[in-house]
Parts: structure tokens; sequence; C-alpha cells
């Protein structure tokens, strides 16, 4: 069964004379006016809006906001990190090496201006060598 579809009637470039418009939809044309900063604005399309997705069926972005279902495409662009596709990654071919000491106490630089503090506030004497056990003693 065939459809009846609208066709509009051929004309040939040559009928089309210099007055009549070749172009048959409308142009918008903007008025000339004098640029100021309230009437400063952005061309169009300059500012793309950000995809919002999650926001129901009808938004063609819902559920699985556009990432499909399951695949590795779902875990981002590059999969899921550490995957080596199926290879035994390098994290559980090589062993554990080495621990992590709990009870480390952790090292405060110590700076030539806190040095010279302590100096003249009289806990450390500056006619003695100073020492890591001057140091200690005195609290720092």
């Amino acid at each position: 069964m065939l459809r009846s579809i609208s066709v509009r009637p051929f004309r040939p470039l040559s009928s089309i004379t210099s007055a009549q418009p070749i172009l048959t939809t409308s142009i918008r044309t903007f008025s000339s006016k004098i640029l100021a900063l309230n009437n400063l604005r952005d061309n169009y399309g300059a500012r793309k809006l950000k995809k919002r997705v999650g926001r129901g069926p009808g938004s063609g972005l819902g559920k699985t906001c556009g990432d499909g279902h399951k695949g590795s495409w779902k875990w981002g662009r590059f999969g899921k990190v550490g995957f080596e596709g199926g290879q035994t990654p390098i994290y559980r071919r090589f062993p554990k090496r080495g621990f992590v000491n709990i009870h480390k106490k952790p090292l405060a630089p110590l700076s030539l201006g806190k040095l010279v503090n302590f100096i003249n506030a009289g806990r450390i004497r500056s006619d003695e060598i100073i020492t890591l056990k001057t140091i200690w003693d005195s609290g720092i």
C-alpha cells in the first residue's frame, strides 16, 4: 500500500528571477542597538547545558544514566581500577612486603628560628655544643 506524500512543485533555476527571494523562510534580523553592559550576552550555543542524568525514563538518560547495563563501559570509560581483562592483576601477582609500624612517633621539623627562640627563652644553653641529647632534654 502506497502512502501519498505532499511534494512542492518543482521550479527550475531559470524560472527564478532576481526579484523573487530564493529563501522562503523568514530570517530573524536583529535591530542595531548601542552596545552597553545591560545588553551583553553570549552567542547562541556558546554555553552548553550540562547533561542531567537519572531524571526518569522520559528524559532518555534515566535509570542507568546513559551507561547501559553491566559491561565494562558501565564502570567508566577505562573500566574498573586495577582490572586487567581477566589476567591476574599486578597487585595480586607480587607478594606483600614489609609492614607499617603503628607505634611510630611522627618527627616534627626543627627550624633554626625555633632553636633561637628556645635559646632566648633559656631552655637551651648557647655556650655548649647543641646535640640531640640537649634538644631532647630541653623538651622541644
